[in-house]
């Protein structure tokens, strides 16, 4: 709603479909998209995704990973209370690896569908300053999850990994242009202040938040927009010719 309310009038036409779901990974992604997005037809696709694939892909199984590039939900209650809790944490080069040949996947599902792939490293709360309201909601919310769950050796080590996922991703996007566009929505937040209330947990955002990701968005899906329409205008022309 953010999104579609923030571009321009002339584009009422536009339609933004919200498919997402809580807890997802880039492998719910890709289902989703093969088994329903595509028979929409977009002309764009937005992955707005990373934080959970970052936690999930410590814990999920290692040969999968390495060998399927496989980053998926996992059921950490079942990780926390099932017969089998030894768990080691996989590699950041593995879950970093993995997660990105995937993103990439995604963009050539989208392009062979005619679509354009927009993805968006999302924010994640150790990327801002918080607010004391911010840093309180967070220590709450990280609070409800059990050590069997291996939550806070996870968050002790996200900050770096995800650091370096998205400077892989940043580099793996001045590659991939043809195929994608990358938002580097984490390293926007991190701009904003301390004194600016966005997250209401250590992913999820307030209004304001997502309307600072809409408008960073913005931008990006205007330019792809209007490159269509002038190449749809372009076509029309030289049909009537």
């Amino acid at each position: 709603e953010e999104l579609e309310a923030s571009l321009p009038t002339q584009l009422d036409r536009v339609t933004v479909v919200n498919l997402a779901a809580h807890g997802w990974a880039i492998a719910e992604e890709t289902t989703n998209l093969l088994s329903f997005s595509l028979s929409l037809r977009p002309q764009l696709v937005i992955s707005h995704g990373g934080l959970n694939d970052a936690f999930y892909g410590m814990i999920v199984d290692r040969t999968l990973l390495r060998a399927y590039s496989a980053i998926y939900r996992v059921d950490e209650f079942a990780l926390a209370y099932g017969p089998d809790r030894d768990v080691t944490l996989n590699a950041p080069d593995d879950v970093i690896t993995a997660y990105l040949s995937r993103v990439t996947q995604l963009a050539a599902v989208s392009r062979a569908s005619g679509a354009r792939l927009i993805f968006g490293l999302q924010p994640a709360w150790c990327g801002k300053k918080l607010s004391p309201r911010e840093a309180e909601a967070c220590d709450d919310y990280l609070r409800t999850f059990s050590d069997g769950m291996l939550v806070p050796t996870r968050v002790l080590r996200f900050p770096i990994l995800y650091e370096q996922l998205r400077a892989r991703a940043i580099d793996g996007a001045q590659d991939r242009g043809h195929l994608y566009d990358f938002v580097d929505l984490h390293g926007a937040m991190s701009r904003a202040g301390a004194n600016e209330h966005m997250f209401v947990d250590i992913a999820h955002l307030t209004e304001a938040g997502n309307r600072f990701i809409a408008k960073q968005y913005r931008d990006v899906v205007l330019q792809n927009l209007r490159s269509r329409l002038d190449r749809d205008d372009m076509m029309g022309f030289s049909d009537g010719d």
